[in-house]
């Protein structure tokens, strides 16, 4: 062994941790999936740190185009967002995101992901044992994502019921001390409206490739509501439930929850989730939330325990035009 060689390598470093920060809890400590692409699964905005993989039930804003594309035309004449989220071990991500509804032609999404690390690159003296460091290595991924809901009025009139659906193609570059590679993926998502303020959704995420090495492929489905005739003045209750399974992942399952009051222009709302078979059971508290509105811009802050290896925190800032019925 020749002295000052590197013992690790950073770019498996900024995967475990993502992978980590995704993985099922009893293989937490083993590094058993192994995808490309794992900091994808990461939550990309305060209501996805909550809700978990009931997200897709949830999302309402431009954000929808990586949570649920079926959900992007779901603001009335358009959306846009910005996150910024800190995870345990330096990882940074951050978002912007665009929904544009446009009638027949249907609605369209777009979002631009950067997710971010700096390594210390450990070497290792004449005789194999630590010999310091090398300074930092910088990891980053961006991901660009575009995605398309046809118009929901189409199928009402075949199904009887506005049925939502839409599709996203997302392009990764990752880099990893200046050493780039390249991939790319696709998604879907569908909302079956069952009544009394009900849906039933499915979503299907990061199925893609970079190089011969595949994605997480997240799939989950379940149901949710949103009633805003709660008895308190302006109340209203939104909540989701899911069970999904990806690559990462395994088997899990989750659950979201936001209970809000306020009037025609102004409002907040407290949010609360949890998860069953990944890495954020560890913690035995829930993740939680608060969004506060004015008109169409809201302000959300999400948080989330993770045990031992620290806490997430996610702001996101959006706007959405809400229809005559909001």
């Amino acid at each position: 062994m020749s002295a000052g060689r590197a013992l690790f390598c950073p770019g498996l470093a900024v995967a475990a941790l993502a992978w980590a920060l995704t993985a099922t809890a009893p293989a937490a400590a083993g590094y058993a999936g192994g995808s490309e692409a794992a900091e994808l699964e990461l939550p990309g905005s305060a209501l996805a740190l909550v809700a978990g993989s009931a997200t897709g039930g949830l999302s309402r804003d431009a954000l929808a185009v990586g949570e649920n594309p079926a959900r992007i035309g779901e603001a009335a004449g358009g959306s846009a967002a910005a996150t910024y989220a800190l995870h345990p071990g330096g990882l940074s991500d951050s978002q912007i995101a665009i929904g544009l509804a446009r009638g027949s032609a249907g609605a369209f999404g777009a979002s631009l992901r950067l997710v971010r690390a700096s390594f210390p690159v450990a070497l290792e003296d004449g005789a194999g044992a630590y010999g310091g460091t090398r300074g930092d290595v910088t990891c980053q991924t961006v991901a660009g994502t575009v995605g398309w809901a046809p118009d929901p009025s189409g199928a009402a009139e075949w199904f009887g019921r506005a049925v939502r659906a839409g599709v996203s193609v997302t392009y990764l570059q990752r880099e990893v001390g200046g050493q780039p590679a390249s991939g790319g993926g696709v998604g879907g998502g569908v909302v079956v409206p069952c009544g009394a303020g009900v849906d039933a959704f499915a979503v299907v995420r990061n199925v893609g490739w970079t190089g011969p090495r595949v994605w997480p492929a997240a799939v989950s489905a379940g149901a949710s509501i949103d009633r805003a005739d709660l008895p308190l003045s302006g109340g209203a209750l939104r909540a989701s439930l899911a069970g999904a399974w990806s690559r990462e992942r395994g088997g899990s399952a989750a659950g979201g929850i936001e209970l809000g009051f306020g009037r025609e222009s102004m409002g907040a709302a407290l949010r609360a989730g949890y998860e069953i078979g990944t890495v954020r059971a560890i913690s035995p508290w829930p993740s939680g939330g608060l969004a506060v509105r004015v008109a169409g811009l809201s302000v959300e802050v999400g948080i989330g325990s993770l045990g031992g290896l620290g806490l997430e925190r996610i702001v996101t800032l959006s706007y959405r035009e809400t229809s005559a019925e909001e």
